[in-house]
């Protein structure tokens, strides 16, 4: 059986991962509104830019049509991964409870030692 502090110690990475993948979907949803802004720029002064705005168009709607589908993807994940979530934090609630009780255990014992010795 897994010692508390190793489980302890995975839950936290497991946590930290959660926060990194949340950073990175903030991240790309920032992205994705300065692309909409260049892409709304583009159109706006593209009338009177000759051959090379519509490429450079082109070029911004790609690249905005690539990171809807990098949040959809990422906002799937989620989806799927919420019931895992949901089972994972109950299974740290039940470590954060078995940690508690392991420190009480502990402390009843020190108190039984000290009892029986002094």
């Amino acid at each position: 059986m897994p010692s508390a502090a190793r489980l302890a110690s995975a839950a936290d990475g497991m946590k930290g991962s959660l926060d990194e993948l949340e950073q990175k979907l903030g991240d790309l949803r920032a992205r994705k509104a300065s692309l909409a802004a260049q892409v709304r720029t583009a159109r706006q002064g593209g009338a009177g830019a000759g051959a090379r705005a519509p490429s450079a168009f082109d070029d911004l709607e790609r690249l905005t049509s690539r990171v809807d589908q990098m949040e959809a993807e990422v906002e799937a994940a989620s989806v799927l991964d919420d019931v895992k979530r949901a089972e994972l934090e109950a299974r740290f609630r039940a470590l954060e409870q078995e940690s508690e009780s392991a420190v009480v255990d502990d402390e009843l014992a020190a108190l039984e030692r000290r009892v029986e010795g002094g």
